[in-house]
């Protein structure tokens, strides 16, 4: 345990100027702080000169559109949603979590293929049953995920996850598999594609540390003719709009293929993709339980 604090800055810290800080971050504006919180716009600007005296940092600076925050401001961000939902938790008196009435943010770690399938359907159902909960979705790569879970800076993470974590709990989510994604009328469309046809063509791939295992980054790509790009969706419109054939998860070449003009094709020996949902194991977050139903929930309705 780590005993070296400094008293004098954890005297000046209370709960309040955590509310005021999250609130801050989420609207950039004093004036929706201040309504939000059901406080003056003079007691939020005192208390955001007292953030700024107790981090050492101006925290937001002023433009135009809003307040700004600076890049340490960013950085507190998922630290003072781990600090608030913790104290939430640790004063939780046994009271049945209400998801119409809490204000609750929560931040989620999901590689694209996922967010793009699963996002829309679990925001558009939160929306309507708790209208004023917070959902950040964020990028992360193993193991760097496995630490922020353990830290509480990451309350649920979603992912292709090979290795395993003591501190952290996995539990399968669902299975998709990798397809081959093109144009419509392209020359493949209609024809069997065996492994001498697929290696044949123009490829573009996706190949970013948060979307890939290490698998994939081992892959080797010198055999085929193509391009690497870092995001799924890249790939998709590079696809959609040349000769050029995507290889990428199925539900997210579904998900795209109408808007895009895409066929999805099945590759010569299809590869399986697991898809599972961590947390941390000592979470006793009711709020959290609540919200891992809620994404079981839109896997199943989205599958």
């Amino acid at each position: 345990m780590n005993r070296d604090i400094d008293i004098s800055k954890f005297r000046k810290l209370d709960g309040g100027l955590l509310l005021i800080l999250r609130e801050l971050l989420h609207s950039g504006s004093v004036t929706q702080t201040a309504q939000a919180l059901n406080l003056s716009q003079s007691t939020i600007s005192q208390a955001l000169g007292r953030l700024r005296d107790l981090f050492e940092d101006p925290l937001f600076v002023r433009r135009p559109h809003g307040l700004e925050p600076t890049q340490r401001a960013l950085r507190l961000e998922p630290q003072i949603e781990a600090l608030i939902d913790l104290t939430s938790s640790t004063l939780d008196t046994g009271h049945t979590f209400d998801p119409s009435l809490t204000n609750r943010h929560f931040t989620l770690s999901a590689p694209e293929f996922v967010t793009v399938t699963i996002a829309a359907s679990l925001l558009h159902r939160l929306a309507e049953i708790a209208p004023n909960v917070g959902v950040s979705f964020i990028h992360l790569p193993e193991p760097e995920v496995f630490e922020h879970l353990r830290r509480g800076e990451v309350a649920i993470a979603l992912g292709r996850f090979v290795h395993s974590h003591v501190d952290v709990s996995q539990v399968h989510l669902y299975a998709d598999e990798f397809c081959v994604a093109c144009r419509q009328g392209h020359p493949i469309v209609g024809r069997k594609l065996t492994e001498k046809s697929y290696k044949a063509q123009r490829h573009v791939w996706a190949n970013a540390p948060s979307e890939t295992i290490q698998r994939d980054a081992e892959f080797d790509y010198s055999d085929y003719r193509g391009s690497i790009v870092p995001r799924w969706l890249t790939a998709l419109t590079i696809a959609a709009q040349s000769d050029f054939i995507a290889t990428c998860p199925r539900r997210l070449a579904e998900s795209q293929a109408d808007l895009l003009g895409l066929e999805v094709l099945g590759l010569p020996r299809p590869e399986p993709i697991e898809v599972s949902l961590a947390y941390r194991k000592d979470n006793r977050d009711r709020g959290m339980e609540w919200l891992v139903e809620q994404i079981r929930t839109v896997v199943q309705l989205t599958a």
